[in-house]
């Protein structure tokens, strides 16, 4: 909640709160799993997160003719990607990243509607770290009993 509620305000979110949602994160995921397991989903989830930068820095460098960082895209919002990728197994985190991309999207949209002055930008790491914390209350309220799909 402090990411969401720091990105909203300010659009800056204190780095060590990415580290704490990784090590709580991979906590929370060791505690389901084996430390092979987990290493093998985490090389997977990063190479993924990397691939997807990757991609958008071509984009963002080749087609907007900006670069990605601070034009394109936040350091809070790559930090707030690798965090993640520690707290799931790979089936997971795909979905998990893709419905947080579509969340943020949605709510985005509707800032931006309700006052278009004041939202600009985007706060995707915010958006998404309410997200996160929306699913692992599901979680952890046991509204939705296991979000370790592996």
């Amino acid at each position: 909640m402090l990411v969401f509620f720091q990105d909203l305000r300010h659009r800056l979110v204190d780095w060590y709160l990415f580290v704490v949602i990784g090590v709580l994160g991979s906590v929370l995921l060791l505690q389901t799993i084996g430390i092979e397991q987990y290493l093998f989903y985490a090389f997977i989830n990063i190479s993924v997160v990397s691939l997807i930068l990757f991609l958008l820095h071509v984009y963002a460098r080749f087609k907007m003719k900006k670069p990605l960082l601070n034009h394109s895209l936040g350091l809070g919002d790559i930090l707030l990607f690798y965090g993640m990728a520690l707290c799931f197994p790979t089936l997971s985190f795909l979905v998990f990243f893709i419905f947080s991309i579509f969340f943020s999207l949605l709510i985005s949209i509707y800032l931006k509607y309700k006052s278009p002055n004041d939202y600009k930008t985007v706060p995707l790491a915010g958006l998404m770290a309410l997200f996160f914390g929306i699913v692992y209350f599901a979680h952890l309220t046991q509204i939705y009993p296991n979000i370790y799909l592996y």
